[in-house]
């Protein structure tokens, strides 16, 4: 299945490849249990979908069929808040989340307990400026970080590896980026 997360209509498109609508997940727009306010990132693992549910400041959990099992995260800049969450990703039994105005990248664990945080405000290696978007691939973590127009490279402990690229127009130069995508 294709899960798109339909920002302006406050929801997860659920489709299969062919482009033939499925299903919606999320209860219209609202912070009550299983609704969302405007829905930026969306990962799957397993029966579980993920989402970065922006201006609720949290993550909310959903089966495939549709069914809201939890939500975590809270509005703030503490560890374990969130401030628009825009990038999920899931690896093993960890869930990476960016949110644009928290500059640390959020770990939480499946259930939604908070493990901890990588990354803080700059300019500097492991250091981000409006983080959005993340994903896993292997052993690594892919964060686009917008303003410092680059992408950083983490271990899955949060160490920091490598970045590439700079501000600009030329190849492997970026203008903000958004959103990242890897495959093998």
């Amino acid at each position: 299945h294709v899960f798109v997360a339909d920002f302006r209509n406050h929801r997860i498109s659920v489709f299969v490849q062919d482009g033939t609508f499925v299903r919606t997940i999320g209860n219209g727009e609202g912070s009550g249990d299983g609704e969302l306010n405007y829905p930026r990132g969306v990962a799957v693992s397993g029966e579980h979908v993920f989402v970065a549910d922006n201006r609720n400041n949290r993550v909310s959990v959903f089966l495939r069929d549709g069914a809201f099992v939890r939500s975590f995260g809270s509005e703030g800049s503490d560890p374990g808040q969130l401030d628009d969450p825009c990038g999920v990703a899931v690896a093993g039994d960890l869930v990476f989340v960016t949110a644009q105005n928290n500059d640390p990248v959020s770990v939480f664990g499946m259930d939604g307990a908070f493990v901890r945080a990588f990354g803080s405000r700059g300019s500097g290696g492991g250091e981000f400026s409006y983080p959005v978007d993340v994903a896993v691939m292997g052993d690594r973590v892919f964060v686009t970080d917008q303003i410092n127009h680059r992408v950083s490279v983490h271990t899955l402990d949060g160490e920091f590896v490598r970045a590439f690229g700079s501000g600009g127009s030329g190849n492997g130069e970026f203008a903000s980026p958004f959103g990242v995508a890897v495959a093998g």
